[in-house]
């Protein structure tokens, strides 16, 4: 039996702003006042919720709502909703929400992640993950999400746990080789 062609592939443009390029601006910010400026536009989120769509439409000190339309360039081989696609609505929605309860050159990167997939996510069906900080500390925070579609239906729930650390600066918050 001759192999089939290949089927053509469909193409996806993505735009997204470089880090270091907003570092600067968010520097001197608490961290509501920045995700506050993610959601009304002044200045853009992280680069990989830029080019996968999900925005901020909610904020609040403890509380953040993002929002998101997966497309079929987001799908698994099931045709459904790639599940590091709703992971990462997830992340970034409990990621913005503890964010949003530090001062000014504070982060708090994830240490310890845990979800719970509870059914499909559908392609151009939008999705809102709202997270709430249940505790923030001077060196932890855990903060639980709850992400569901347009209908209603509840997806996926996530509970993280960050590392509140404070940054001297910038040159502190640019990658480099790990410990």
């Amino acid at each position: 039996m001759p192999d089939a062609p290949a089927p053509e592939p469909h193409r996806a443009t993505v735009s997204f702003h470089e880090p270091g390029d907003v570092l600067p601006h968010l520097l001197g910010l608490d961290g509501l006042a920045y995700v506050e400026a993610v959601r009304d536009g002044k200045l853009p989120p992280d680069p990989l919720m830029e080019a996968m769509g999900i925005t901020v439409v909610e904020a609040e000190r403890g509380r953040v709502v993002m929002e998101a339309v997966p497309q079929r360039h987001h799908l698994n081989l099931g045709g459904i909703v790639h599940g590091g696609f709703l992971a990462t609505i997830l992340d970034a929605t409990t990621g913005f929400a503890l964010h949003s309860t530090l001062a000014a050159q504070s982060t708090a990167p994830h240490v310890a992640v845990a979800y719970q997939f509870l059914r499909a996510g559908l392609p151009g069906v939008r999705m809102r993950c709202e997270a709430h900080v249940l505790r923030t500390g001077t060196r932890l925070g855990h903060v639980r999400a709850e992400l569901a579609d347009e209908n209603g239906r509840q997806l996926a729930t996530a509970e993280t746990t960050h590392a509140v650390l404070i940054v001297e600066g910038m040159d502190h918050m640019q990658a480099g080789p790990s410990a």
